[in-house]
C-alpha cells in the first residue's frame, strides 16, 4: 500500500478546504426540510401561508389542543372566576397539576397551569366551569374553530388526549395560534417561562414550568404550545416575533419538533420580507360626505398591511383600494366604506377592510338653510367689495 506524505496529505487538505468554500452555505433560498408528518409556516399579520407539508391531514393534535380551550375560556369566562375542582377533573390522566376534589383556584391561575405544565386536569377543570359540562365545553369549541376558520378538525375534550373523534390539521392549528396571539393575555400566558400557582392542600405553592424549550433560547420566540400522545407524536406550535413581524411554525409528528420549528421559523425570517403596503397610523385617505356636517370623512385601515413575500415576489405584488366616490350622511365611525386589497401575480392574497374614522352627522333642514344663506351673503359682500 503506498504510503501518503505528509505534504501530498496538506495539499489535498487544501485543496479540499477551496472546494468547501466554493460550496454554498445553507441558504433560506433553499426548500425549506423538516422531519414531520405535517408542518406548516404562517404569518401572524396576513394569515399567508410561507411554507407547507401536508397541511390539511387530519392528525391527532395531542396538547396543542389546549390552545383552543384557552381560547374559548378568556372569552367566554372572566379570569377572576373562582373554579372548584371536580373529582372527574382531579383523576384525569396524564400531564398534570396535581389538583385535588375540592380545591378552588382562580380560571386564570388554572389557564396558566394548563398551558404552561399541560394539566389535563386543568384543562377538564376549565371546561366544566365554562361550559357546565366537558361536553358542551367541546360544543364551544367546534363552534369557535369554525368561527376561527379552521377547515379540518373536530375537538371531542379540552385536553387532546386520544379520541377517534378528536382531530385537527397543521393549517387548523395555525390558524387557532394566530387567532389567539391576537389577544393579550394568551399571548402573555404562552411566552411565560415559570408560574407560581397557589395549593391550598399544602404550604407550600406550584412552581409551574413551561415546557416549551425555545423560550429564552431562541431569538424572538414567544409562544405558543408543545404536545404528545402515542398516536400524535410530538407537536409543537412555536411562535416568534423579529423586528416586529411574528410566525407561527407547526409541527406534527415530527421526529425532532425543536429542530424542525426552529428551521422552520429561520426559513421564514431568512427567506421573506414584509413589504409594507399600508400601515394603519400612516393611512390618509378620505371621502367626501353629501349632506353632513364635515364635507369629508378621513379613513382608517383596520390593521396594517405588510406582506411578507420573496425577493422574486416583489415585482409581482399590486396594491389598490376599492372605496366608493362619495358618501351619504350620516355616516357612523368604524363603518366599513371599502376594502383595500393586495394581488400577488393578480392573485388576490390579502385584504383589510377602510372604515370611517370618526362620526358625520347629517345635516339637519335648520343648518341646511343657514349654510346655503351664508354662502349666499359670503357671494353678496365679495361683489359688493
Amino acid at each position: 500500500m503506498r504510503r501518503i506524505a505528509r505534504k501530498e496529505i496538506f495539499t489535498w487538505s487544501l485543496l479540499f478546504i477551496y472546494l468547501m468554500c466554493l460550496m454554498p452555505a445553507y441558504s433560506a433560498d433553499a426548500e425549506c426540510e423538516v422531519a414531520s408528518k405535517a408542518a406548516i409556516l404562517m404569518d401572524v399579520n396576513t394569515g399567508r401561508v410561507l411554507w407547507e407539508q401536508n397541511a390539511d391531514l387530519q392528525r391527532a393534535p395531542a396538547s396543542t389542543t389546549k390552545m383552543l380551550t384557552a381560547i374559548v375560556a378568556i372569552e367566554e369566562g372572566n379570569v377572576n372566576d373562582k373554579v372548584r375542582v371536580s373529582k372527574r377533573a382531579s383523576e384525569e390522566a396524564g400531564s398534570s397539576l396535581w389538583l385535588q376534589e375540592g380545591e378552588v383556584l382562580k380560571l386564570q391561575e388554572l389557564l396558566y397551569g394548563m398551558m404552561l405544565k399541560s394539566g389535563n386536569d386543568a384543562a377538564m377543570a376549565i371546561a366544566e366551569h365554562i361550559g357546565g359540562s366537558v361536553e358542551q365545553f367541546a360544543e364551544m369549541m367546534n363552534n369557535k374553530a369554525a368561527e376561527i376558520g379552521t377547515k379540518n378538525s373536530h375537538f371531542a375534550n379540552p385536553n387532546g388526549l386520544p379520541n377517534d373523534n378528536h382531530y385537527s390539521s397543521a393549517y387548523d392549528l395555525a390558524a387557532i395560534a394566530r387567532y389567539g396571539l391576537r389577544n393579550s393575555l394568551f399571548s402573555e400566558i404562552v411566552k411565560t417561562r415559570t408560574k407560581v400557582i397557589p395549593d391550598p392542600f399544602h404550604e407550600w405553592d406550584r412552581k409551574v414550568y413551561n415546557t416549551n424549550r425555545l423560550l429564552g433560547k431562541v431569538e424572538g420566540i414567544d409562544g405558543v404550545k408543545t404536545g404528545y400522545t402515542d398516536a400524535a407524536g410530538h407537536c409543537l406550535v412555536a411562535s416568534a416575533t423579529r423586528n416586529n413581524h411574528q410566525l407561527v411554525a407547526v409541527v406534527l409528528g415530527s421526529a425532532n419538533m425543536w429542530e424542525d420549528s426552529q428551521r422552520l421559523l429561520n426559513y421564514g425570517f431568512d427567506r421573506f420580507e414584509f413589504l409594507p403596503l399600508g400601515e394603519k397610523e400612516a393611512f390618509k385617505e378620505s371621502l367626501p360626505v353629501k349632506g353632513g356636517v364635515d364635507a369629508r370623512v378621513r379613513l382608517s385601515l383596520t390593521d396594517d398591511l405588510i406582506l411578507p413575500v420573496k425577493i422574486e415576489e416583489k415585482d409581482k405584488v399590486a396594491y389598490e383600494l376599492e372605496l366608493p366616490a362619495i358618501l351619504n350622511a350620516p355616516v357612523l365611525k368604524g363603518t366599513k366604506v371599502g376594502e383595500a386589497k393586495v394581488y400577488l401575480d393578480g392573485e388576490l392574497i390579502l385584504q383589510k377592510d377602510i372604515i370611517a374614522d370618526h362620526d358625520v352627522e347629517k345635516k339637519s333642514f335648520f343648518k341646511s338653510i343657514f349654510g346655503a344663506f351664508r354662502s349666499f351673503l359670503a357671494m353678496a359682500l365679495e361683489k359688493i367689495i
